[in-house]
């Protein structure tokens, strides 16, 4: 829990320090490539623990699992040095302002900055608005059961230590593909259109490891549709970000982003709710209630 709080508490301003310096409108290719890379790096967690799990006998031990933390939170501590390096001072000024607040838009984009949608209640100003609400419902429903997936696996799928290590370490690595391809087509179809498009086959995938109970010890079965289901939900993440980064004033960006701590105090909320679904009506219930759950962010975007 504290580590979670800590977390809430420094991602925010790093990453509005981030893109305060990053030009509007390109924002979506440097928080994909941040994501990317963040993935690539994340992979190599669950593969060191696949090197300390395959020479500790390959169980579920509690000195392996120990020895799999302590090595973690060494690496982790490695962050605070690029963190030294960074300052206010070296942002952007009004290129990295809210799209709509610049003060040379095209007349057709000022045009555009104007519209608005849903009967007037959705315009440009309060987009940050609404995609935080999207932001907030999946971060929540997401919490219910991301918590508990290794132990899904270990308890209905039996998978072994080693083999769950490969599945996470490959995940981060197919995420951070997924970045960038997201990226890429969001250029041809649309930021939005992309995500909407990931997040729909995202929670048809949770769905589906809800209610193919029979299929649990088929991993065959059970891997691809989890790891279809991140992968489709992580690529999208960058690009969310990076929309609402663009509809957020400067000078309140840095509020937004701390909000962001909110979500996380609300996914560690939800982890206690998932953790009493699964004690009372099992994974697959759990599952089914947080797919339903995060599609109410559809109509939403």
């Amino acid at each position: 829990a504290l580590q979670g709080i800590c977390d809430g508490i420094i991602n925010g301003p790093l990453i509005a320090l981030m893109d305060d310096s990053c030009p509007a409108g390109r924002r979506s290719d440097v928080e994909s490539m941040n994501a990317s890379v963040g993935g690539v790096a994340a992979s190599v967690g669950p593969l060191l623990g696949l090197i300390v799990f395959a020479t500790t006998g390959n169980s579920w031990t509690t000195f392996s699992m120990k020895v799999v933390i302590c090595v973690g939170i060494f690496l982790s501590l490695l962050a605070i040095i690029p963190c030294l390096l960074m300052h206010d001072k070296y942002a952007l000024a009004e290129s990295s302002e809210a799209v709509h607040l610049q003060q040379n838009l095209l007349e057709s984009q000022r045009w555009r900055s104007e519209k608005s949608t849903c009967f007037g209640l959705v315009t440009v100003q309060r987009v940050c608005i609404v995609m935080f609400i999207n932001q907030l419902i999946l971060t929540v429903g997401a919490g219910m059961t991301v918590k508990f997936v290794p132990v899904f696996f270990k308890e209905e799928a039996h998978l072994k230590p080693v083999l769950l290590q490969a599945v996470f370490g490959s995940l981060n690595l197919f995420a951070g593909l997924g970045n960038l391809l997201a990226n890429r087509l969001s250029k041809k179809f649309g930021r939005l259109q992309v995500i909407i498009c990931g997040y729909i086959l995202g929670i048809i995938c949770t769905m589906l490891m809800g209610t193919v109970r029979s299929y649990y010890t088929v991993p065959a079965v059970m891997l691809p549709i989890f790891l279809t289901r991140c992968i489709c939900m992580w690529s999208c993440t960058p690009l969310l970000g990076s929309i609402i980064a663009d509809y957020t004033p400067k000078a309140t960006r840095g509020r937004w982003k701390a909000l962001s701590s909110v979500a996380v105090v609300g996914w560690s909320g939800s982890a206690a709710v998932g953790g009493w679904l699964i004690d009372h009506t099992g994974f697959g219930v759990t599952f089914v209630i947080t797919a339903c759950f995060q599609s109410c962010s559809i109509p939403i975007m």
